[in-house]
């Protein structure tokens, strides 16, 4: 495409955009996809840093075009955690149904549903009015379920954050068939009010804090009747990763060969939506990557498989790359 198609409100970009649908075949129709384009702009510059005016047009389009998927993705994963959390509530919600998913930027998105639909997760659900924060364990399980729950807060560096409420907290927990349980409860409100006009009267810095929960329990599928072990990771932030503090998580991708996976880890502070993408070269190539748009914390490392679909290209696999959301706001 000429370079001059593609910003992201672009003519062609405009004509391109079903959000919201133009309804007609007029070329000279722009009123819907308008619209839509506002709100898409202003999610992202209300929830995540604003991506910088990159010098490439190629890669300006590619990172507004993923900020706008992961705000889809994570719009979808917060509401299908809630409507989980719910299964140990008085509305004793029972599942979420989807007649249409209608979802045109699949790959985070799907990634954020394959994680968060796992039979047994970690949700921590906010409640704006009270400023609550509950951590719950959720399982869709029929029998009982248990398992260890570790909880920490940390800064962007990596660092904990012991005096932190529910900071360093392990415990074990048990869950009822198609149920949640309430693991802790964070009053994130106390946390972040002001005392004397200009800082927390508790020391807490929340652009610079998030908190993490990991899980490790053991259940039983209906399906086989043999004890499997689950493990899910899910993390809150109390600001807008658009006002957090957000580090160079030094984030490098290696491809193993005798495994035949990708090594990910992040070298110099916590990584959010870590994003594995082929390189723009290799186009002919389509893979998918058996999991993406995920946390790292500082020093962890995750092995990725990958599945072509189709093409090919010699050595696409040592040309993969990595990002993360403090990419965004990065001027190349």
């Amino acid at each position: 495409m000429p370079a001059d198609e593609l910003p992201f409100n672009s003519t062609t970009m405009l004509l391109r955009n079903k959000h919201y649908p133009s309804k007609s075949l007029s070329t000279s129709n722009f009123a819907n996809s308008t619209r839509g384009r506002s709100e898409m702009t202003r999610a992202v510059q209300a929830w995540y840093p604003t991506p910088a005016n990159l010098s490439d047009p190629a890669a300006n389009l590619s990172a507004w075009a993923l900020a706008t998927q992961i705000f889809q993705a994570d719009f979808y994963k917060t509401q299908i955690q809630l409507y989980r959390a719910g299964s140990g509530r008085p509305e004793r919600q029972l599942g979420s149904l989807y007649w249409q998913l209608e979802d045109q930027w699949q790959a985070p998105t799907w990634a954020g549903i394959r994680d968060i639909y796992q039979p047994v997760i970690v949700a921590p659900v906010w409640n704006a009015s009270s400023g609550m924060l509950d951590v719950y364990a959720v399982s869709d399980l029929w029998t009982e379920v248990r398992g260890r729950v570790e909880m920490e807060w940390v800064d962007w560096a990596g660092k904990a954050l012991p005096d932190v409420t529910g900071s360093g907290s392990k415990f074990d927990f048990a869950i009822g068939g198609l149920n949640s349980t309430v693991l802790a409860s964070v009053n994130i409100g106390a946390l972040t009010r002001v005392g004397n006009g200009t800082a927390p009267a508790t020391g807490f810095n929340a652009s610079n804090a998030l908190f993490v929960a990991n899980i490790t329990a053991t259940g039983t599928p209906v399906s086989t009747g043999r004890t499997k072990t689950y493990m899910h990771t899910n993390y809150f932030t109390p600001t807008p990763l658009a006002n957090a503090a957000l580090v160079d998580p030094g984030l490098s991708v290696k491809y193993d060969r005798a495994a035949d996976d990708f090594v990910v880890t992040a070298s110099r502070g916590i990584s959010v939506w870590t994003w594995l993408q082929l390189n723009l070269e290799d186009d002919a190539v389509v893979a998918n990557f058996d999991d993406n748009a995920f946390l790292l914390r500082r020093g962890e490392g995750r092995r990725v498989k990958y599945r072509v679909l189709s093409g090919g290209s010699e050595g696409w696999q040592g040309r993969v790359t990595v990002r993360s959301i403090w990419d965004f706001a990065q001027v190349s």
